[in-house]
């Protein structure tokens, strides 16, 4: 098993990658580990040829999840410095993009929105970090053409400051939807034990969230499930020498978690590519697993930071516009 590397149409780290079939790639990023701010490309061609079709936004912008639908329909979340979230939408292929929701609320001006995620075509959420105890959330119920004004998901842990608030991680993969109604999210929360997982059943009208074994500080960077039951979750925590990765699974939709083995370091993304094999990318290389989480066997070195399968074609992308496709 293998990445075979190609190069994007840009030099900017990519860190979201949603993968619509064997031909259609999108993927989104910047600001990591510096640079310009928000990128997005796009190849139809099953990676041939990648073209820059990032929306006209500012330098304090930051492009984080990117939903696809087809070869022209996406939805993409900002992150605006000192002025909190937004989300942009084309129907063109990224030749033009419109701004369908804006922040107008002063208490999200630096809260990210790291979960975005859709139930079907029309009905999608959007999810925030946590402000004053409780999670922002907005939905769309017209393909993203319209949203919500902020909705609030009560429970989350409080920090001793505004910073160590609960939050969700920004690599946009802590966010899944199962069929067309279940949505969960992981969190990370300095200064507490253990990371959290918050799952609901009714699109997001209620909520309960349940510890994992990943510690708090570290949190859950990515979720990934094979199916409405099984789930990998994995995180690692930056810093450490050597790394420390971690990682927990689940065998009843999210509502316990065990731990799995620890990957060879820090994950940011993994995602399932057969019944019991998963694939994890992070900053110090590229794990496998082939036991459902139980052991872990690292097999690249390089630095890629979000990864998605459709089908056959399992993609990942990382830091200097870097796209590779999983050869088996």
């Amino acid at each position: 098993m293998r990445w075979k590397f190609t190069e994007t149409d840009t030099e900017n780290a990519l860190i979201n990658v949603d993968v619509l079939d064997g031909k259609v790639i999108w993927a989104s990023g910047g600001g990591f580990p510096a640079g310009p701010a928000g990128t997005v490309v796009r190849t139809i061609d099953g990676g041939k040829q990648w073209h820059d079709v990032t929306p006209p936004c500012g330098p304090s912008e930051i492009l984080r999840p990117i939903k696809v639908f087809d070869a022209d329909r996406a939805v993409l979340v900002a992150t605006v410095e000192n002025a909190g979230p937004k989300i942009y939408r084309t129907v063109d292929g990224g030749q033009e993009w419109t701004t369908v929701f804006v922040n107008e609320d002063s208490a999200l001006a630096n809260s990210v929105y790291g979960g975005l995620g859709f139930f079907d075509e029309r009905h999608g959420i959007a999810i925030g970090d946590s402000v004053d105890g409780s999670f922002p959330k907005i939905t769309t119920a017209d393909n993203g053409e319209t949203w919500t004004s902020p909705e609030w998901i009560p429970g989350a842990l409080p920090g001793q400051r505004p910073e160590e608030n609960e939050g969700i991680s920004a690599t946009g993969t802590a966010l899944v939807t199962l069929g067309r109604r279940k949505v969960l999210f992981g969190t990370v929360a300095a200064g507490h034990p253990q990371a959290r997982v918050f799952s609901s059943d009714d699109r997001g009208a209620t909520w309960t969230a349940v510890d994992t074994p990943i510690p708090g500080d570290v949190g859950v960077r990515s979720l990934s499930f094979r199916n409405h039951r099984h789930a990998l979750a994995v995180s690692g925590r930056l810093g450490s020498d050597p790394a420390e990765g971690f990682a927990a699974r689940t065998s009843d939709g999210g509502h316990t978690w065990e731990a799995a083995g620890p990957p060879t370091g820090i994950r940011n993304s993994v995602q399932w590519i057969s019944r019991r094999a998963a694939v994890a990318v992070g900053l110090d290389g590229s794990d496998l697993t082939m036991d459902e989480g139980q052991t872990w066997t690292r097999f690249d070195e390089a630095t890629l930071l979000g990864v998605d399968r459709a089908g056959p074609a399992s993609w990942a992308v990382g830091v200097g516009g870097m796209a590779a496709r999983l050869k088996i």
